[in-house]
């Protein structure tokens, strides 16, 4: 999972996130908003928003979904029409680059995007052209992404908040981990 790490990958990066994952976005983001999922995998983050935010999903969707209330659909085909009832997109994206790059342009060119990404994206190279609309950056530390593993990841994650129309000018926010 981790550069650090001999663990064997899971295919198509479907690491299901965790409720501590979300639990550092209290304060950020208000209640009742409204929001797409586009790559869902079992459901588990849009369940722990609506909970904690009294969020709601309209589009819970992924390319394979593991819960029969999710749709089949591929995340890079979304339109502002499908967007039409949500405020902004959530997701736990998948981390590969060559899945990663295209989702997020797509994402970030429809509406504010919020995603949990390896706390090192904000200083890697090929991510510099898209933290010019990040907004905010929220640290949540390491989480344990592996049910019955003997501890954490071995890397930290954030909350990276993306809008298109952040002004040029407007400084990136950075909030540390609360723990």
């Amino acid at each position: 999972m981790g550069k650090r790490s001999d663990y064997v990958p899971i295919a198509r990066d479907k690491y299901f996130t965790p409720k501590e994952a979300v639990l550092p976005l209290r304060g950020l983001l208000g209640t009742g908003f409204t929001f797409c999922e586009p790559c869902a995998g079992d459901g588990r983050l849009v369940g722990h928003l609506e909970e904690l935010f009294e969020a709601h999903c309209f589009l819970p969707m992924d390319v394979e979904p593991n819960a029969d209330w999710i749709l089949e659909g591929d995340a890079n085909l979304l339109s502002s029409d499908d967007l039409q009832y949500c405020e902004m997109i959530v997701t736990n994206p998948p981390f590969t680059w060559s899945v990663l790059k295209p989702l997020m342009e797509k994402f970030i060119s429809l509406a504010p995007t919020l995603l949990l990404l390896p706390a090192d994206s904000m200083h890697n190279k090929r991510m510099a052209p898209f933290l010019k609309d990040c907004v905010w950056i929220k640290s949540i530390r390491r989480v344990k992404w592996i049910e019955g593993s003997k501890g954490a990841g071995v890397d930290n994650f954030c909350w990276y908040m993306f809008d298109k129309n952040k002004a040029v000018d407007e400084p990136t926010v950075f909030y540390g981990s609360d723990v």
